[in-house]
C-alpha cells in the first residue's frame, strides 16, 4: 500500500494535543464551579453541502469552457483551499470529540466521588495546588535573568500564580491520562491525511515507491534551500523505498 505523505509541521503534534486536553480539563472544572457543567443540548444546526461544480462552467458560443480549464489555470491555489478547509474542518472535529469525551469522563468521575472538578484536580495534586512559601522562594532564587533584580516582596504573587497554575496543569494532565484509562477511552478518529494530485509534478526516486513525500518548497527561498540537505538524506538512506516530490 503506497502512502502520500505530506510535511505540514507535525512535530509538535503531541505536545499541542497535552496542552489543549489541559486547558478542556481546566475549562470544564471554571464551568462546573459557575454551576455549568451540565451540557445543554446543541440547537439542531442546517446541514451545508457544497454544491459540485458542473464539468462544463461556461459556454462561448458553441466552445465549453470547462472545470478540467479552471484547473489548469488555478490548480496549485484550488488545491492549497480545498487542503486548508479539509484540515480545518478535521482540527474543528478533533477538538469538539476530545472535549465531549473529557466533559463525560470528568462528570462520570465527579459523580462517582461526589465531588466538584475543582476538588478532583486538587486530590490529583495531592491535596493542594498552592505553592509553598519554601517553593515560592526556590523558584526566585533560580530565576535571577526572569525576575530582574526584583525584590521577592514585589513579585511574590506572580510567583504564586505561575507555580500554583503549574501544579494546576500538571494535576489536569494526570487526572485526564488516569481516567481514559479508567473509563477505557478509545480515539478512534484518524490523523488528518491529504491525498495528493503530484501528476506533472518533478520528483526524484521511483514512481512506485511504498512512501511517497511531498515537498512544498520555493527554489528562491533560503531556508527552503537549507532543508534540501535533509532530503538528500532521507534520499541517500531509504533510497529506493521513497519517492519525493516537489511542489510550490
Amino acid at each position: 500500500m503506497r502512502k502520500e505523505v505530506l510535511r505540514i509541521g507535525v512535530g509538535g503534534a503531541k505536545k499541542l494535543v497535552a496542552a489543549a486536553a489541559v486547558a478542556l480539563v481546566l475549562i470544564a472544572a471554571a464551568c462546573a464551579k459557575d454551576g455549568n457543567a451540565t451540557p445543554k443540548p446543541a440547537a439542531s444546526a442546517a446541514t451545508v453541502a457544497a454544491s459540485p461544480e458542473p464539468e462544463v462552467l461556461a459556454m462561448i458560443g458553441e466552445e465549453k469552457v470547462t472545470l478540467t480549464d479552471v484547473r489548469a489555470a488555478v490548480g496549485p491555489e484550488l488545491e492549497q483551499l480545498e487542503m486548508k478547509y479539509l484540515r480545518q474542518r478535521h482540527k474543528l472535529i478533533e477538538n469538539a470529540m476530545m472535549k465531549t469525551v473529557l466533559d463525560r469522563i470528568l462528570a462520570a468521575e465527579a459523580k462517582k466521588q461526589g465531588k466538584g472538578l475543582d476538588q478532583l484536580i486538587s486530590d490529583e495534586a495531592g491535596g493542594s495546588v498552592e505553592p509553598t512559601a519554601i517553593e515560592v522562594q526556590s523558584w526566585y532564587n533560580a530565576n535571577p535573568a526572569r525576575v530582574r533584580g526584583a525584590p521577592l516582596a514585589q513579585i511574590e504573587s506572580q510567583i504564586v500564580d505561575l507555580l500554583r497554575n503549574e501544579k494546576r496543569n500538571a494535576a489536569a494532565m494526570k487526572l485526564e491520562a488516569r481516567l481514559r484509562k479508567d473509563h477505557q477511552v478509545s480515539l478512534l478518529l484518524e490523523p488528518f491525511r491529504s491525498e495528493l494530485n503530484n501528476e506533472g509534478a518533478p520528483s526524484v526516486g521511483p514512481a512506485n515507491a511504498p512512501v511517497t513525500l511531498v515537498e512544498f518548497s520555493d527554489f528562491q527561498c533560503p531556508y527552503c534551500q537549507g532543508y534540501v540537505s535533509r532530503l538528500n538524506m532521507v534520499k541517500e538512506n531509504y533510497k529506493d523505498k521513497v519517492r519525493i516530490v516537489y511542489r510550490q
